[in-house]
């Protein structure tokens, strides 16, 4: 897995994370931030990753901090090539 697939897969996987401690649905979660709820399955699962406009658009429909998401994603992704 390359670089960049391993970064979308990691923030999608912290995404997913956030949303469910939110209790909310991808449907809800997406068409609250006026994004489509398949958009939203296909960055949780890595498939693509979100634009900067859809991360802001989260984090103020959400209350999403980005500093926080990317805090985890670095930290995941540091602890995976520690691993390695």
């Amino acid at each position: 897995m390359d670089n960049q697939e391993n970064f979308r897969k990691t923030l999608g996987k912290h995404l997913k994370i956030k949303r469910e401690e939110l209790n909310l649905s991808q449907e809800k979660f997406a068409w609250d931030a006026g994004q489509y709820d398949k958009n939203l399955g296909k960055i949780e699962r890595g498939v693509k990753g979100p634009s900067i406009q859809t991360l802001f658009k989260f984090r103020h429909t959400h209350n999403l901090s980005i500093d926080e998401l990317l805090d985890d994603v670095k930290a995941d992704l540091e602890r995976e090539e520690g691993d390695d």
